[in-house]
Parts: structure tokens; C-alpha cells; sequence
């Protein structure tokens, strides 16, 4: 019997007591979880996040408890809220559950994730130190969050932040800044070994997913989050679904010229032509047999031309990034016989090449060659409707635009912007690897996929940048998340 009253004495001591001590350690877990998701919503990568957050996550003054919570602990005697005592930013996780391989944030913009102590609590044991156990236990905890967004409806792309230093992680894209987004060959080619701008999608690998999210009007099935992951390669076959928004539809793409899902934008201008040899058709269009723009000063004598490059790629200044320095004058002398494209007009900026093309579909002019008119872009491929009839999409340079009424513009894609020297050195960048998206932003195709002119360079795919994104505002792309992590 002594035995037993003994044991039982111990069962209970260790039920209540080690009980109590298990409903301590939750009730402060779900405080640090509140604190943690509070300071998290704050990171947005601009001035002042990590200041923000703290404040957010700890309360205005002092021992005031978590900010936006009053969290209590069902056994402490104090009856004050919990308080936070440690706040760390973090800009990359380390694997597993535990701190090894976390970063610590040095600025706003690269503060990806706030790590929330909380106070220790003691718990003074009943029964268990009559049985020789300890007379109480202390119990803390910490929880990490993170703050980003979700960009869904979007072909899977991702260029390196141009502005990058060491210590410099915002993301500040202008404007107007051409980009070579896509190339071709030479390790100039990829912003990181084997990596060529394009991302898998979520679940769905491959090259074929990734044309079908170009192709669609729907772009990916599944949204992208914070971290992505780089689909290796560079594969031609690519292009061909980024040219169904050219109204270019050949090989894979064929059989899509008459469905709703796959319709071209309402195009003005494409620079390429057919009837003169070579094949091309008006499912193909292409180059040969036309006296093309060959650079800034060469309007004369010149048949063909889509929005130009930045003037840098032409003359070899720049590489990559571009300064929104284009060629206007040669673009509306070319295609509407004077310097300053007079048919269009609009209340808005005309000076980007979105801003004019924009102008152009919006007033209904389709530039026609001068002499002789080469390029007819209302004689449709797309067999399912008319040019006249296609939808203009919504205009993306004011924030909050609305795709419901019109559509998406078929011209305006989607891009993850990556701190690629920090990911680099985290070993992130190099084939299939998971990174961090530091920013999205929204950018204009200028011109089909793949240069048509001599040689031939069917890699190249070239953007305008027009804004980067903003999660509160742009919901018709943008998502919120905020997530706790550990």
C-alpha cells in the first residue's frame, strides 16, 4: 500500500505539476507567435521597417507588454502582460529549427524576418519537489515571422537587382530602364550559373509549364512567394509562348490560335513582317526580305520597327540594364512619318515606350509604315476574334488597377527581383536553388522574343521596366502573407 500511495504521489506530482509547466510554455508560445506576426506585417523593405516592427512587437514604452496583444500566463502571479525582451531581424533563415546559418539584417530593405524573445517564466511546483524533484521550473520562448507577398496570375521571371551593394539591398528599378531580362549564350548570358531568368513553377516543373504560364492568359496556376526556386536552362522553346502575345502562333503554339485563353495582346507594333521570302507568314512574321532599323539615326530607308532597345544596347555601353534613353524620334518617323508620333495623343506621360504604346491603343492608331506599309497588325493570326474586338487591358502605371473590367495587358508581365550577390554568396544561385525575392516588378515586352535581325538570336527577351509592385494597393497580382516560420 505504501508502495503504491507513493507512486501514485509521483503520477499526480508529475501531471500537475509538469501539466502546468506545458500550458506555461504554450501560453508563451502563442505570445511570442502574436509578437512575432505584429513586427513581421511591418517589414516592407522601406525606411524605418525594423523600427516599426520592433514597436510593433513589444508595445510604445517600455515594459508595456506585447504591443498588439495582452497576452497573460494562466500561472504567473504577476498579472502583467508578457513582456518581449528580444528582438532580432533576420534576412535569411538557416535550415531546420534551430538559429545555425540565420543572417542577421543589417538594413530596412534586407529584413526579411523578425525573431521575438519572450520574458522567462518561473513555475513554482506543488508536489514535485515533495518527491525529490526540483521546486520549479523556468520556461521561455521565441518565435520568428516574415513578411512578404504572394504575386499570382504571372509567367515565372526573375532578374538581379541592379542597384545591389553590400550594404544596399533596397530595390530602386526607374522607370522607363530597359532591361535585357533573357539572353543568349557566353556566360554573360545568366545571372547565375545555369540560370537564365526563369523559375519553376511551384509543383509543376519543367519547360513545358513554364511556355504554357508565358502562353496563357492566366499565367501560372499557383502564386509565387517570398523564396522561389530557379529553373535551370535556357531553352528556346520558351519563346514560342511569349510570342502568342505577338499574335505569333507556330509549332507548339499552332493549335492555340483560336482559343480564348491564348489571345494576343491588342498589338501596334511588332517590327516584323511577311510576303517577301523566307517563309514568314503572318503566324511567323519575321525580318528578311526588309530594310530594318539598325540603330539610333537610322530612320532612313528603314521599313521596320518595334519599340527600340535603350540607345546603350546599341552601341555597346551597357549589358544588362539599361537608362531609359531610347530612340522616340526614329521609332514615330519609321512608323508614322514624323518625329513625334502626332495621330497619338494622350492625357498621360508619353515618354516610355508603355506610356506610348499605351497612347497608341487607347487612341485606336496602328502605326502603318510610310512607304511602303509592311506590317498590318489587325490582319490577326488569332482566328477566334478581331483586332478591333480584342481586349486593351488595364493600364498598370497607377497603383490599385483593376484587370476586371478589360482584362490583363497582354504586353505587361510580372518579374521577382533578387539580390543575386547575396544569394551568391549563400551558395543560393548556382542551378536548381531555392532564393529570396526582394521585390516584384511590373515591365513592359517591347519586342517578340528572340532577335529577329542578323544573326538571328532566338534567346533575347527584352522589358521596359514600368513600377515595382505594391502589395497593399495592386491586389489584382499581389497577395499579403505573413507567416510564422519557427
Amino acid at each position: 500500500m505504501a508502495g503504491c500511495i507513493a507512486a501514485m504521489v509521483g503520477i499526480v506530482a508529475l501531471s500537475l505539476d509538469l501539466g502546468r509547466t506545458a500550458i506555461t510554455d504554450t501560453e508563451l508560445k502563442w505570445a511570442a507567435d502574436a509578437a512575432a506576426l505584429a513586427g513581421a506585417r511591418q517589414l516592407d523593405g522601406q525606411s524605418g521597417a525594423r523600427d516599426r516592427a520592433r514597436l510593433a512587437a513589444t508595445g510604445a514604452l517600455s515594459g508595456s507588454g506585447v504591443g498588439l496583444t495582452a497576452n497573460g500566463d494562466t500561472f504567473d502571479p504577476d498579472t502583467d502582460a508578457i513582456e518581449v525582451v528580444n528582438v532580432k531581424f533576420l534576412t535569411t533563415l538557416g535550415p531546420g529549427e534551430g538559429t545555425a546559418g540565420d543572417v542577421e539584417a543589417t538594413t530596412d530593405a534586407d529584413a526579411h524576418f523578425i525573431q521575438v524573445v519572450v520574458e522567462q517564466t518561473t513555475v513554482n511546483h506543488l508536489l514535485i519537489h515533495a518527491v525529490g524533484g526540483p521546486a520549479s521550473s523556468a520556461v521561455q520562448q521565441s518565435s520568428v515571422a516574415g513578411y512578404g507577398m504572394a504575386i499570382c496570375n504571372t509567367p515565372p521571371l526573375m532578374i538581379c537587382n541592379p542597384d545591389e551593394t553590400p550594404t544596399n539591398k533596397e530595390v530602386n528599378l526607374t522607370p522607363g530602364m530597359g532591361i535585357l531580362v533573357k539572353d543568349g549564350g557566353g556566360n554573360k548570358a545568366y545571372w547565375g550559373p545555369g540560370n537564365y531568368a526563369l523559375l519553376e513553377i511551384p509543383g509543376l516543373p519543367g519547360v513545358n509549364n513554364i511556355r504554357e504560364a508565358f502562353a496563357s492568359l492566366g499565367g501560372s496556376p499557383v502564386c509565387f512567394g517570398n523564396l522561389v526556386t530557379t529553373e535551370p536552362g535556357n531553352p528556346v522553346a520558351v519563346n514560342a509562348g511569349i510570342n502568342v502575345r505577338f499574335d505569333m502562333y507556330k509549332g507548339v503554339t499552332a493549335g492555340l490560335k483560336n482559343n480564348p485563353n491564348y489571345y494576343p495582346s491588342k498589338n501596334v507594333v511588332k517590327g516584323l513582317g511577311y510576303g517577301r521570302g523566307g517563309g514568314a507568314t503572318k503566324c511567323d512574321p519575321q525580318t528578311t526580305g526588309f530594310n530594318t532599323w539598325s540603330g539610333p539615326g537610322d530612320p532612313d530607308g528603314a521599313e521596320l520597327l518595334q519599340y527600340p532597345r535603350d540607345n546603350c544596347f546599341y552601341n555597346g555601353t551597357c549589358t544588362r540594364f539599361g537608362d531609359g534613353v531610347w530612340s522616340k524620334s526614329d521609332y514615330c518617323t519609321v512608323n508614322y512619318g514624323d518625329t513625334s508620333c502626332a495621330p497619338v495623343t494622350s492625357t498621360k506621360e508619353m515618354s516610355t515606350r508603355y506610356g506610348l504604346y499605351r497612347a497608341e491603343v487607347e487612341s485606336g492608331e496602328v502605326p502603318q509604315q510610310v512607304s511602303p506599309a509592311n506590317e498590318d497588325v489587325t490582319d490577326l493570326c488569332y482566328t477566334a476574334d478581331t483586332w478591333d474586338n480584342l481586349k486593351t487591358g488595364a493600364d498598370v502605371r497607377e497603383e490599385g488597377f483593376d484587370t476586371s473590367a478589360d482584362g490583363p495587358d497582354r504586353r505587361v508581365m510580372v518579374s521577382a527581383v533578387v539580390n543575386c550577390e547575396e544569394q551568391k554568396a549563400l551558395g543560393n544561385l548556382n542551378g536548381k536553388k531555392t532564393v529570396q525575392v526582394a521585390s516584384w516588378v511590373l515591365m513592359f515586352l517591347t519586342e517578340a522574343a528572340g532577335s529577329y535581325g542578323d544573326p538571328p538570336d532566338q534567346q533575347e527577351l527584352f522589358f521596359e521596366v514600368i513600377r515595382e509592385i505594391d502589395v497593399a494597393e495592386d491586389d489584382a497580382v499581389a497577395r499579403e502573407i505573413v507567416q510564422l516560420y519557427r
